[in-house]
């Protein structure tokens, strides 16, 4: 969805560019900047940073999670069983 914010085009002979999901959206008002910015932001945040944090926590805790025999019980590693839990201890990284 952020990335539509970036789309715009012209209609007929009008030379002003509009927002395609949005007709009524000026592409180069002052609204269109804000909205441009904030999706920006949240392309970094959502696939990125999300995407790096979870790589991160799972090299981080990579022994812990290889250990078939405690990896379900060790409490240090349960906050992210979501990443793991359906995977073999050898492929603790799939998730990524």
């Amino acid at each position: 969805m952020a990335f539509t914010t970036f789309l715009c085009t012209t209609y007929g002979d009008d030379e002003t560019r509009y927002l395609i999901a949005d007709r009524s959206i000026d592409c180069n008002s002052e609204l269109h900047k804000k909205f441009k910015i904030l999706s920006i932001l949240m392309i970094l945040v959502y696939p990125i940073g999300i995407t790096t944090v979870y790589a991160y926590e799972l090299w981080k805790h990579q022994e812990a999670i290889k250990d078939a025999q405690k990896r379900n019980t060790n409490e240090n590693i349960q906050h992210i069983i979501f990443l793991w839990r359906d995977y073999r201890p050898e492929f603790w990284w799939f998730e990524i």
